[in-house]
């Protein structure tokens, strides 16, 4: 069977021309974007090189900032308006600087940023919280890092950056807080804005404790025969005021109670004088007021083997109420001033007292007849009720003056036959926001154990005890402000 020879049919040159010349397009296509790809890979891995190195400076001070203490910056503790060179302790007590030198970030002169991917233009350290305690700051150590720069994304190629970040030291730095010692101010007269004297509140001070001591009763002056009455001890007052800073308060302290004389003729007594108020003013109103005590009753010529009974004791400073000042039986003593009202007079067919006001005390009987002499015992300076006089015809002893305060107490009586006189009653305190409490006795004022206690103001004056013996003066009193 014979054979068809098949005719195959192949490209032309035209045809091999453009197939060449497309594929040749192709080729060139995928290899520009090969490159680009390339170079976008080149500049990614750049570009995170440089931010891992940066990441491990910032986390490296970051780790030493929360372990570590003794916090400054270039010398200084705090720098809230920022600075380019920190100083830490680390943890194993090595001191680590950072700085930027030369376009890197170096901790010790060390490197922590490499140039060649990474290039550090501004470090910022803010740093608050690292003064003591005593200078009022109880924040914690707090450290604000700000880096600028740039980094290199490809050859001669560069990108901006800005990182901020921000660390506290782990451990306390606040320690045991020690509290600065309070400011005291102690007064032993009166100190009046009226005399340019009195007392300014200081810069900064917004609140003040007073402390306030009445004065002692003066003694009464000793009988032939009996003992004048010892004076009471002042009250104790004590308050907390919310002041502001300029206000000028007067200071009063009060003055011991004068000692009774004694008077040779009759042979008996004067009273003693009752201890002055002490306290504090605003603008003439009363904030604190410490009572003074009353006065003792002066003796006379009847012997207590013969019937004879000594003359009353002062009665202390309260309180809110004022003791009651002693009898000596033939005169009673003064009542103590309450919160509303002065001491009532002590009694006797002799010579009534009269009775304590506000501010003041009672004076202190003396017998009506007269005449009079053997000179009786002061009042203390702020009130305190003078004593009563001795009748020079007969021996009859003068009860003793009512101590100051807020109401004074009342006068001791005075005998009408042969015998000694009543003791004065002691004053009552005031206060706006705090607390008083009244004397004991002669000797123990009240807040005799206040650790701001002199162990002097306030105390009662000894009555005479033999002939021509007069009573003792009682102790001022005293003001102590702290703030």
């Amino acid at each position: 069977m014979p054979i068809t020879p098949r005719h195959t049919r192949g490209f032309t040159l035209v045809e091999l021309i453009v197939s060449v010349g497309l594929f040749s397009i192709i080729v060139l296509l995928a290899s520009g974007a090969y490159l680009v790809i390339i170079n976008l890979n080149r500049q990614a891995q750049s570009t995170t090189g440089g931010i891992n190195n940066l990441s491990f400076a910032i986390e490296t001070m970051a780790r030493t900032i929360r372990t570590g203490k003794s916090f400054s910056c270039a010398g200084a503790n705090d720098c809230p308006g920022g600075n380019t060179t920190f100083k830490v302790t680390n943890a194993n007590g090595v001191d680590v600087t950072y700085t930027l030198n030369s376009g890197a970030i170096t901790q010790n002169g060390t490197p922590l940023t490499d140039t060649s991917t990474v290039t550090v233009d501004s470090l910022t350290f803010y740093v608050n919280g690292t003064r003591a305690v005593g200078a009022s700051d109880y924040a914690q150590p707090h450290v604000t890092v700000v880096v600028k720069g740039k980094v290199m994304v490809g050859p001669a190629t560069s990108k901006s950056f800005s990182i901020q970040t921000g660390a506290s030291m782990r451990g306390s730095d606040i320690g045991t807080v020690v509290v600065a010692a309070p400011t005291t101010v102690v007064f032993t007269s009166n100190s009046l804005v009226a005399s340019s004297a009195g007392w300014e509140v200081p810069t900064g001070v917004t609140s003040i404790t007073v402390e306030a001591w009445g004065a002692g009763g003066g003694g009464g002056g000793g009988g032939s025969g009996t003992v004048g009455g010892a004076g009471g001890a002042g009250g104790y007052t004590t308050a907390t005021l919310l002041v502001t800073p300029g206000q000028k308060f007067d200071i009063f302290v009060g003055g011991g109670g004068g000692g009774g004389l004694y008077l040779a003729g009759p042979a008996s007594g004067a009273g003693g004088g009752g201890g002055g108020y002490s306290g504090v003013k605003l603008a003439g109103v009363d904030l604190v007021i410490a009572a003074g005590g009353g006065g003792g009753g002066g003796g006379d010529n009847t012997s207590v083997a013969a019937g004879g009974v000594n003359a009353g004791a002062g009665g202390p400073g309260g309180g809110t109420t004022g003791v009651v000042g002693g009898s000596s039986g033939a005169a009673t003593g003064g009542g103590g001033g309450t919160s509303s009202a002065g001491g009532v007079a002590g009694f006797a067919t002799g010579g009534t007292g009269s009775n304590g006001s506000p501010l003041s005390g009672g004076n202190g009987g003396r017998d009506p007849s007269g005449p009079w002499g053997g000179t009786p015992g002061a009042g203390g300076i702020n009130g305190g009720g003078t004593g009563g006089s001795v009748d020079t015809d007969s021996s009859r002893g003068g009860g003793g003056g009512g101590g100051a305060g807020y109401y004074g107490g009342g006068g001791g009586g005075a005998p009408g036959s042969n015998a000694s006189g009543g003791g004065g009653g002691g004053g009552s305190c005031y206060y706006s926001s705090g607390s008083c409490s009244a004397g004991s006795g002669q000797l123990t004022p009240g807040g005799a154990s206040d650790g701001d206690y002199d162990g002097i103001a306030g105390k009662g004056g000894n009555g005479g005890v033999s002939t021509a013996t007069p009573g003792a003066a009682g102790s001022r009193g005293l003001v102590v402000i702290t703030y």
